[in-house]
């Protein structure tokens, strides 16, 4: 038997999937934290642990669904959903504001995005038929 998809090459569906619904996530948490701090008095370590927070669950959101659609190499598939999701966000926030994040803040936000997209592939691929 020959399958149609060779297995060596990588297709972008699974990785818009997956990013277009991170970033949809993105958005929606946005509002959220964006309302709980118009409307509290929650102060900023609150805000920024809320924030990485958010960035952390929609980086394993795009993890989980590019390796849910991915047919092969699924942790791959996240990893580079997880980074994909990180250029996105850190080149809209470019655009909008002045670059003003600090090399520790590119560094950490790097690593929420590669440890919760390959946290969301590896779940991904243990619920699996």
């Amino acid at each position: 038997m020959t399958n149609k998809e060779d297995q060596s090459s990588i297709t972008l569906l699974p990785l818009v999937w997956g990013v277009s619904q991170a970033v949809a996530l993105s958005l929606v948490i946005t509002a959220l934290v964006g309302t709980v701090y118009y409307f509290t008095n929650v102060s900023e370590p609150g805000m920024n642990m809320m924030v990485l927070g958010g960035f952390g669950l929609c980086a394993s959101w795009a993890g989980w669904s590019a390796a849910r659609r991915s047919s092969s190499k699924s942790i791959i598939y996240g990893i580079m959903a997880g980074v994909l999701f990180f250029v996105i966000t850190w080149l809209l926030g470019w655009i909008v504001s002045a670059p003003t994040l600090a090399a520790t803040a590119w560094w950490k936000k790097m690593i929420y995005a590669v440890v919760g997209s390959s946290l969301g592939s590896v779940v991904s691929v243990i619920g699996k038929d």
